[in-house]
C-alpha cells in the first residue's frame, strides 16, 4: 500500500512537472502569436481541441489519469493545460523558426495605437506596452513594442516578412517610423502622385493630338522622377513623331 502511494505522488508529482513546462511554453507561444499573422481561433483550436483529443485517446493508458481522485472535468481542463499547450506551442514555434521564403521588407500603415493593459505586483508595475494595429492581406495583426517605444506619431511600421511552415506570415523584425520619417513617407507619396497624374494626362493630350502638351507634360513628370526610363521612351516616341509631322508639312507646304 506505501509502496503504491508513492508511486501515485512521483507520477504526480511528473504531472506537476510537466504542467508547468507547458504552461511556459504557453506563455512563450504568446510572444510568438503576437508576431504571426493568425487568427486567434486557430491556436485556440488546436490548444483546446488537441488537448482534449489526446486525453480522451490515452486517458485510459496512462496511469495518472487513472489513479487521480479529480473527476473527468478537471482532468480535462488539466489535460487542455499539459496535452493542449505542448501542441499548440510546437505549432507555432514551428511555423515561426521554419521559414519557406526570403525574407520580405514592407511598410505597413498603422491603424491604430495605444497601450496594454498596466501590469502589477508587490514587486512593483509593468509598463503598458505600447501596441500598434497594422494589416496585410486582410488579417490585422497587434505588434506589442518594448516599453520605451514611443508611437503617437507613428503612422508606418517598416516589417520584415517570412512565411512561415505552415503558411502563415511572421514578423522577424519590426520598426515604426517617426514623425520625421512619417514626414518624408508622405512627400515621397505625394510626389509619387503627382508623377502618375502628369503621366495619364500626357497620354491622354497624345490621344487627342496635342503633341507639344503631351511632350511638355512627360518632361514635367521625367524632372520629378529622373530614375525612370519609361517616360524618357515614350518622350522619345512623341517627340519623333512630331519631328516626322512638321518634316510632312514642310514638304506639303514646298510643292
Amino acid at each position: 500500500m506505501g509502496n503504491r502511494l508513492k508511486n501515485i505522488a512521483n507520477r504526480e508529482n511528473i504531472s506537476y512537472v510537466l504542467t508547468v513546462g507547458s504552461i511556459l511554453l504557453i506563455i512563450w507561444q504568446i510572444s510568438i502569436f503576437r508576431k504571426t499573422f493568425i487568427s486567434v481561433q486557430i491556436p485556440l483550436t488546436i490548444t483546446i481541441g488537441g488537448g482534449l483529443l489526446v486525453f480522451f485517446l490515452f486517458r485510459s493508458k496512462v496511469s495518472y489519469f487513472i489513479d487521480t481522485s479529480y473527476n473527468i472535468f478537471w482532468q480535462s481542463i488539466h489535460a487542455i493545460i499539459l496535452f493542449g499547450g505542448i501542441l499548440v506551442f510546437s505549432f507555432m514555434a514551428a511555423n515561426y523558426f521554419i521559414t519557406l521564403d526570403s525574407e520580405k521588407t514592407l511598410r505597413l500603415e498603422v491603424i491604430k495605437v495605444g497601450n496594454l493593459a498596466k501590469g502589477g505586483s508587490k514587486y512593483g508595475s509593468s509598463c503598458a506596452e505600447p501596441y500598434a494595429i497594422v494589416e496585410y492581406n486582410n488579417t490585422q495583426k497587434q505588434l506589442v513594442f518594448p516599453c520605451n517605444t514611443d508611437l503617437k506619431n507613428t503612422k508606418y511600421i517598416n516589417v520584415v516578412l517570412h512565411e512561415g511552415l505552415f503558411g502563415f506570415i511572421v514578423v522577424k523584425k519590426m520598426h515604426p517610423i517617426i514623425l520625421e520619417e512619417n514626414n518624408a513617407v508622405e512627400a515621397e507619396n505625394n510626389l509619387l502622385k503627382e508623377y502618375f497624374q502628369l503621366l495619364s494626362a500626357a497620354e491622354e493630350f497624345y490621344s487627342i493630338g496635342n503633341l507639344p502638351k503631351s511632350i511638355e507634360l512627360y518632361e514635367r513628370a521625367i524632372e520629378l522622377n529622373p530614375d525612370d526610363n519609361l517616360p524618357r521612351l515614350r518622350l522619345t516616341e512623341i517627340k519623333g513623331e512630331r519631328d516626322r509631322l512638321s518634316e510632312s508639312k514642310s514638304i506639303n507646304l514646298g510643292e
